[in-house]
Parts: C-alpha cells; sequence; structure tokens
C-alpha cells in the first residue's frame, strides 16, 4: 500500500467513526425529545380528561384544552359568550375545584379565543373554494 492509499484509507476510516458518532448523537437526541414529548401527552392528556369531566356538556364541543405549561391549564373557546360563560364558572369555584382534582400542578386556567381551531375542514374548504383564498375563519 502506497503513502497515498493509505491515507485515503485512513480518511474513510476517520469518517465512518464521526459518521457513527454523529448518529448516536442524533438518536440520543431523538431519544430525549421522545420522553419529553411522552411526559407532556401524559400530562395534556390527564388534564384534557380532568376538563371534560368539570365543563358542562352543552359547552364542551366549544371549548378544547390548548395546552399545560408552568402550572397553566390553557383551555381555547371559539366565541366571546362562551369565554364569558366560562370565566364566571372558574370564578365561582371551577377552577378551584379543577385545581384540587388534577394529578398535576396547575395553578390557574386560562380561556384564550380561539375561533379557527373549531371551523370544521369541510366549511373551510368549501369557503376556501367559492372565495379562490384561504378561510380566515368567521366574519366579525
Amino acid at each position: 500500500m502506497n503513502p497515498q492509499q493509505a491515507q485515503n484509507a485512513l480518511q474513510r476510516r476517520q469518517d465512518q467513526i464521526e459518521s457513527r458518532s454523529r448518529r448516536v448523537e442524533v438518536s440520543r437526541l431523538f431519544a430525549s425529545t421522545q420522553r419529553d414529548l411522552q411526559r407532556t401527552e401524559k400530562r395534556v392528556a390527564g388534564s384534557a380528561a380532568l376538563w371534560e369531566r368539570a365543563c358542562p356538556p352543552e359547552l364542551l364541543d366549544r371549548t378544547s384544552v390548548v395546552g399545560l405549561q408552568r402550572g397553566v391549564l390553557t383551555i381555547g373557546v371559539r366565541d366571546h359568550s362562551t369565554r364569558y360563560i366560562l370565566d364566571r364558572m372558574l370564578r365561582s369555584g371551577l377552577e378551584t375545584d379543577l385545581i384540587r382534582r388534577s394529578a398535576v400542578a396547575i395553578n390557574k386556567v386560562k380561556l384564550v379565543a380561539r375561533p379557527d381551531a373549531f371551523v370544521d375542514p369541510k366549511v373551510a374548504a368549501m369557503r376556501e373554494r367559492r372565495s379562490g383564498s384561504p378561510s380566515k375563519g368567521p366574519r366579525p
């Protein structure tokens, strides 16, 4: 083996080692991200089930659990009237009840308006075809 072939063989081997170490780093990153996502899923799923039990049935289809972060359970609501009703209920004891019954630490329940989250995909597609542009939600 001449010096050039030896140098090429050494370079290929170093590239293989480097590639393998990058794969290990990436696989560790994926494993860590997967664990974090599973943990988050468990927390949010438990909070969503708790919300489904606590929310009045007539308002349940107009709400959704957006997330749980740093002890704040965020609930998305379709419209302002739903937000007003839920705000009154939370202030009159529903929030305290949710905090007490929750398996994860909830310090506060926050309501946010999310009208676009409740647009039926079929309706949005129909509006898009009619107007030629994506739907921006209901008109004011």
